[in-house]
């Protein structure tokens, strides 16, 4: 099959085999990263319309129907449309297509055309900024819709010229047909939704583009780059992925299979380098370290091997309408150049917390692949926990034990096959709040962090409402089609959770009644219901005993060591008592954490009579440089526990 370029905007493409299907079709220069937030979908709905339509059949004369196959693809920064079939089929249902653009046909029964799945989402919206790509993969919609996709089809209408659009076929006769010849696209200098600029090659791409570390491993991405949109880049980025393998060679990982995804962004080509298996932290470490140092280090041979090359029928059309007009083969110069250029816009998928220590390789990588942005931290906030921690399904809204809204950030924990894991949104940084039917959320901030819950499923539900409400006060709000449970399911499952708990408490107290009387009855229901305290909160404890412990307090330790600093006071009741620095577990963001070495101040063991107080401090200390999350759990010599919280 080969191609050529008959006029600026129409490629004529001959089949091999003579007796092939009549085909016709457009390519228009818009995708989803061209897509605003508000307008989430309606791309992809508009072109599910026009499809739809188009597959009818149609009149060829009395008595007489076709029935064409129509084929639409939706594409980061491109879409294209085609009608296959008979000759005489092909032509009619291309002539209807000009009627439908300016027709009432997006309906509420309209089928979307699928995004384009990402294979590193999280980079690419660092790229580009805010736009509809990542939302459109949870099928994120705002309710007019159909509205906004009616008016993105009246764009998209070839004779109107408001998209860039370029023309194909396999029949010279088709050539021209309804809209006529014209000058190729043009390119443009505008700038993504948000207004973050386009990307410029040549050491001129802006921050957005310049080489670092994005601090994402849960991912099949290892690196990304920025090639131009032509037969240069192409075969730069094969030779870039070949170098991985190289890498991995080389580092004595056992090699995995390495892929390479390349999609649109305007004027240049988006290279993502996976792997599958994903390496370990470690080994991503050293297979990235030898990769980033000599990625412009290709072998002559190897690019005598690429030059000739030519990017294809369908990426030419998409570099047209996107205004790259380089239609040569590539050379041994282009792809230096090339090579050249994805160096300058190198990004790399790793976690700079998870270095190995004294790694001189690592060290040297970090320092020439900064972090190009700080994934959100939690800090203190009010903590609310799920009535049950087993989930009523897997879906990421209903997995979630305890939430945390803070000022400053949202996050979620969720257990999973015996793990933790911890998401975590910056609330000045929200884009979105994703709502499905049954009342879950999904909550994302500009870098993709995303925060999934359900507050049906949450004791004090009505106080997670009003904290959420305040929290994301101005974050637009779009709604998902699709929800794991129906709101009356999660509320049903939410009922006997309550029931469950409430038993519980009822058995415990019945328990206490037996054992100590009624004397403590009160205190212990109370913490059976709610067992944190805030810090500085006394409370009672068995023998008539009361204790606090305040706020934590962080101070330097030394070695790189931050000292996290709680106090103690002690006071005993009628029944012998003693209290000592063993009695505490602290733990920061549901990890344990080591005492550092006594210091001055410190508690010690000590036997405390009626009436007697005792107080000091107690020190703990772990890498870091802030208070997030502090805990500590008090428990007596009868085994009773209490949990003091710096979030509460």
């Amino acid at each position: 099959m080969t191609a050529q370029w008959v006029h600026a905007d129409w490629q004529l493409i001959e089949d091999d085999e003579p007796d092939a299907p009549a085909f016709i079709g457009v390519s228009w220069g818009i995708g989803v990263i061209d897509e605003p937030l508000e307008r989430v979908g309606a791309l992809g709905t508009a072109l599910g319309a026009l499809r739809d339509e188009l597959a009818r059949p149609v009149e060829l004369g009395p008595g007489l129907t076709g029935l064409p196959e129509i084929v639409v693809d939706l594409d980061t920064d491109t879409c294209a449309l085609s009608i296959r079939g008979r000759a005489d089929v092909v032509r009619s249902a291309w002539a209807r297509m000009g009627t439908l653009f300016a027709a009432d046909i997006v309906g509420e029964g309209a089928t979307e055309v699928p995004a384009p799945q990402l294979p590193w989402a999280t980079d690419l919206a660092f790229r580009t900024g805010v736009n509809s790509a990542p939302l459109a993969q949870i099928h994120a919609r705002r309710p007019d819709l159909h509205e906004r996709a009616a008016d993105v089809l009246r764009r998209l209408d070839p004779g109107a010229g408001d998209v860039p659009r370029a023309f194909c076929t396999n029949r010279a006769e088709l050539v021209g047909l309804a809209y006529g010849t014209g000058a190729a696209p043009r390119a443009d200098a505008r700038a993504w939704p948000d207004g973050s600029p386009y990307p410029v090659l040549g050491g001129a791409g802006g921050d957005a583009q310049r080489p670092g570390v994005i601090p994402d491993t849960d991912t099949s991405a290892l690196c990304s780059f920025l090639v131009p949109r032509t037969s240069d880049g192409f075969g730069a980025a094969q030779l870039l992925r070949n170098q991985m393998l190289e890498a991995f060679r080389a580092a004595g990982v056992q090699t995995p299979q390495v892929g390479v995804a390349m999609r649109g962004m305007g004027p240049a080509l988006h290279v993502t380098i996976m792997s599958d298996p994903q390496p370990s932290d470690e080994f991503r470490y050293q297979v990235l370290s030898r990769f980033a140092h000599r990625a412009t280090m290709i072998p002559d041979t190897w690019v005598d091997e690429v030059a000739g090359g030519t990017l294809g029928d369908w990426p030419r059309r998409d570099a047209v309408v996107r205004g790259t007009a380089d239609d040569a083969p590539a050379t041994p110069h282009g792809v230096r150049l090339a090579l050249v250029d994805a160096a300058a816009t190198m990004h790399l998928a790793l976690d700079p917390k998870t270095a190995p220590d004294g790694d001189e390789g690592a060290r040297r990588l970090l320092a020439d692949y900064p972090p190009l942005f700080e994934l959100a931290q939690r800090v203190h906030g009010k903590m609310f926990r799920a009535w049950r921690l087993d989930a009523p399904g897997d879906h990421p809204t209903l997995q979630v034990n305890h939430v945390r809204v803070g000022a400053h950030t949202l996050s979620c924990s969720v257990v999973a096959g015996g793990l933790s894991y911890t998401y975590v949104a910056n609330v000045s940084e929200l884009v979105a709040v994703v709502e499905d039917p049954s009342g879950g959320l999904r909550i994302v901030d500009r870098a993709l962090n995303m925060v999934s819950l359900n507050p049906e499923l949450f004791r004090g539900r009505r106080r997670l409402l009003k904290r959420l409400d305040r929290a994301l006060a101005g974050v637009p709000r779009l709604s998902t089609p699709v929800a794991p449970l129906s709101r009356e399911e999660l509320r049903t499952w939410t009922r006997k959770a309550r029931r469950g708990t409430s038993g519980r408490v009822t058995a415990l107290v019945l328990l206490v009644l037996l054992i100590a009387g009624w004397n403590i009855v009160p205190r212990l229901l109370e913490d059976a219901a709610d067992p944190v305290r805030a810090m500085g909160e006394t409370v009672g404890l068995a023998g008539g005993a009361t204790m606090s412990v305040s706020d934590a307090d962080a101070r330097a330790a030394g070695d790189g060591v931050v000292g996290y600093q709680v106090r103690v006071e002690f006071c005993g009741g009628p029944a012998a008592s003693n209290v000592g620095p063993g009695d505490f577990l602290p733990r920061l963001a549901d990890e344990t954490v080591p005492r550092v070495a006594p210091v001055d101040g410190d508690l010690e063991r000590a036997a405390v009579a009626a009436g007697e107080c005792v107080d000091g401090t107690l020190t703990y200390g772990t890498e870091g440089d802030s208070v997030q999350d502090f805990t500590v759990l008090y428990t007596d010599t009868e085994g009773a526990q209490v949990t003091w919280s710096s979030a509460e």
